[in-house]
């Protein structure tokens, strides 16, 4: 009990084997902590699910980091709610299991329509990064809503397609960036430079010299 408990006097424990810990200590030490990136760590199903059961509005953490895990158990009402609940969230793909050129696995279609459904203007989420997540069954609009409301996210390797990306820079530039506009800071996107679609082109050199965002994906 007492060698189980030291391992979250760490906020750090990426990499580390804790499938081993029992499933309710495990939560409750993570649920104390407010930053643990637990990527690639190897958590069970029971371990998923009593962390995500855990957290609430009244515990500590507020940056959470699941890299590399199976989370596909979890309710996808539960897991937008337990996400968006958080500050900052990142869940990307390990190029230890999926490689560098496959797009990651880990959450379902559900989950992800979920998560992005629940980003409500009065949620906490702040950054999101899911780089190497394949977001292409997630609704263009929903998508763009969602991301218009946070202010730092990485979507590189995501399989955005074309009218993903169009309704994101349109649902950015229509709010503007006055008090009532878009929360945006940093985009990050892949680099869509190669893609002989004029409207998105211009829509980022508009999103580069009319909105204070740092944008990745375009080269001025």
């Amino acid at each position: 009990m007492c060698e189980n408990t030291i391992i979250f006097e760490e906020k750090n424990m990426d990499g580390n084997n804790l499938s081993s810990v029992e499933p309710r200590l495990f939560a409750k030490g993570v649920v104390r902590l407010e930053v643990a990136n637990l990527s690639s760590t190897q958590i069970t199903k029971p371990q998923v699910q009593a962390l995500f059961s855990a957290v609430s509005p009244n515990c500590q953490l507020k940056s959470l980091d699941l890299s590399g895990n199976n989370l596909s158990c979890v309710e996808p009402g539960l897991f937008g709610r337990v996400v968006t609940g958080l500050e900052e969230w990142k869940f990307t793909r390990d190029v230890r299991i999926f490689g560098y050129y496959a797009l990651g696995s880990g959450i379902t279609d559900d989950q992800k329509q979920a998560l992005f459904t629940a980003m409500c203007p009065n949620r906490p989420l702040k950054k999101l990064n899911l780089f190497g997540i394949d977001l292409s069954a997630v609704d263009e609009d929903v998508l763009a809503t969602a991301v218009n409301r946070l202010e730092e996210v990485d979507l590189r390797e995501t399989g955005l397609d074309t009218d993903q990306l169009r309704s994101i820079l349109n649902h950015v530039l229509q709010s503007g960036n006055g008090p009532q506009g878009t929360k945006l800071t940093e985009l990050l996107l892949e680099d869509f430079n190669y893609i002989d679609d004029e409207f998105i082109r211009k829509k980022m050199e508009r999103l580069l010299t009319e909105l204070d965002i740092v944008i990745e994906g375009i080269h001025q």
